[in-house]
């Protein structure tokens, strides 16, 4: 006669198969709606850099802050016989002559990996220099990003026009166009303004085109490319600690190690897989598909600090408050990230009934600004060893 116990268990068992077996049916149906989870790390990091603390703002924004469009050939380095030799499609800039005087310089705002609005040109300290300076404004958008598409598709054969030489010879172009269609503007000076990757845009397009351009403020530009770039990820465990205390920063880090023990188990792994819903495109056993997954987190909290850091006691205060256990409090959290808001989705109605999350490595690359830092730029995202120890390093052929 079996035990009580024993029949429970078995029970519980047979019962914890059959989900299992129900979810891995589920998200391999045709008709599930595959989400990209990274979409929502990648909006966070595409954000554009905040104004500060602005000493003057103007009062006619509307008035002064122009919205303009430039013809670029797709491919600036094509043969004029081949197909997109003559290609162009329309980048688009804003434009601010509030204080310019002739004489002036020609001040430009150089976009990065972000969506480019007004707000710069009429607060901040690049609107006071323009101030000060009498100059004319200018904000141009980076190609792939924001409403600037070369091509419409985000396919990886398209996305080969997404590069640092392309996007130099757009901004040389933008030069010389401003330029010519002034007389005002003929012998202006110009002074190159970027931060973060556009900032190394600047420096860089010091070097290739030294006689385009008079100054140029490279602002927190990454400049050394370093495959294993730990202090990155160092820095922001240590802001973390500092504004959230030790037992924030000690609990993450032991979150991010038992969410790897998680994954090495073939039982525990299918668990946490079905609790996020996951495609079966994601397998715990692949080692890049890990390696996406945990890059993708570090980036979060990396972003979390560097854009958002008023954030950062706001987010300790609540992941200690969520359980005792920080693996299960980190769970919990990227349930917040990645699952969709039932109470959006109910307004929005943004996804379908069924769907999963694409945890994929292939889903990743689908992120177009992955592609651009890591094979185009030569600027790899961080390895996170100080966020979660070298838990899953990136494999060479990743980087």
């Amino acid at each position: 006669m079996i035990k009580r116990n024993t029949l429970f268990k078995r029970v519980r068992l047979l019962m914890q198969l059959m989900v299992l077996a129900f979810w891995e049916i589920s998200v391999n149906s045709a008709n599930i709606q595959r989400i990209n989870p990274y979409d929502t790390i990648l909006k966070m990091l595409l954000k554009e850099p905040p104004v500060g603390v602005a000493t003057n703002i103007s009062t006619h924004n509307r008035e002064y802050v122009q919205e303009m469009w430039l013809p670029q050939k797709v491919d600036h380095f094509a043969d004029t016989e081949h197909k997109l030799g003559n290609q162009t499609w329309m980048m688009r800039y804003y434009v601010n002559a509030e204080f310019y005087e002739p004489g002036g310089p020609i001040l430009i705002l150089v976009g990065g990996e972000w969506e480019i609005t007004p707000s710069l040109l009429h607060q901040g300290h690049f609107y006071d220099m323009a101030l000060q300076h009498n100059g004319i404004m200018f904000y141009t958008e980076h190609r792939y990003y924001g409403k600037s598409w070369p091509i419409s598709s985000v396919s990886v054969d398209s996305l080969k026009y997404l590069s640092v030489l392309q996007s130099l010879e757009d901004l040389r172009y933008f030069i010389e166009y401003q330029k010519s269609s002034s007389d005002h503007l003929r012998d202006a000076k110009v002074v190159l303004v970027g931060c973060s990757y556009s900032g190394s845009m600047v420096a860089w397009f010091m070097k290739l085109y030294p006689n385009e351009a008079d100054v140029a403020w490279a602002s927190s530009a990454p400049l050394l490319a370093k495959i294993d770039f730990t202090d990155y990820m160092s820095l922001s465990m240590k802001t973390i600690r500092e504004i959230g205390g030790s037992k924030c920063a000690n609990n993450l880090e032991s979150g991010f190690q038992k969410l790897r023990l998680q994954l090495q188990s073939p039982t525990k792994s299918r668990q946490l897989l079905q609790r996020l819903q996951s495609c079966k495109s994601f397998n715990a056993n692949n080692e890049m598909d890990r390696a996406a997954f945990f890059n993708s987190l570090g980036n979060y909290f990396a972003v979390l600090v560097q854009s958002y850091s008023k954030w950062v006691g706001t987010f300790c205060k609540n992941f200690l408050k969520m359980t005792e256990d920080p693996g299960e409090a980190l769970i919990q959290h990227i349930e917040e990230i990645f699952l969709p808001n039932p109470q959006e989705e109910e307004e929005d109605k943004l996804h379908g009934d069924e769907w999963c999350l694409d945890l994929s490595y292939e889903a990743m690359l689908v992120v177009g600004f992955i592609r651009h830092a890591m094979n185009l730029v030569g600027l790899p995202q961080p390895r996170h060893r100080a966020m979660h120890h070298r838990i899953f390093p990136l494999p060479g052929k990743f980087l």
